[in-house]
């Protein structure tokens, strides 16, 4: 749900939430290459929250969950 940004005429928020697949974790430098793209993606996003859980038989790969921010203005 889209909600305006207070002070800010014509923006709006809204909050994402990207879960990782506890059955398929994915590696360590995968993940970082997204937060990366994410980095230099034309949108404005911010990250708001980041949860890793390393796998237990394997400490290179991880689940995850994120919030982000995504500022919108249409």
């Amino acid at each position: 749900q889209l909600q305006p940004v207070k002070n800010i005429p014509g923006v709006y928020q809204l909050t994402i939430t990207v879960t990782g697949d506890s059955n398929k974790p994915v590696p360590y430098a995968k993940f970082i290459s997204f937060l990366q793209a994410l980095e230099r993606n034309r949108r404005t996003a911010q990250v708001s929250t980041i949860t890793l859980e390393p796998n237990v038989d394997n400490r290179n790969l991880l689940t995850f969950t994120l919030t982000l921010n995504e500022y919108i203005k249409p």
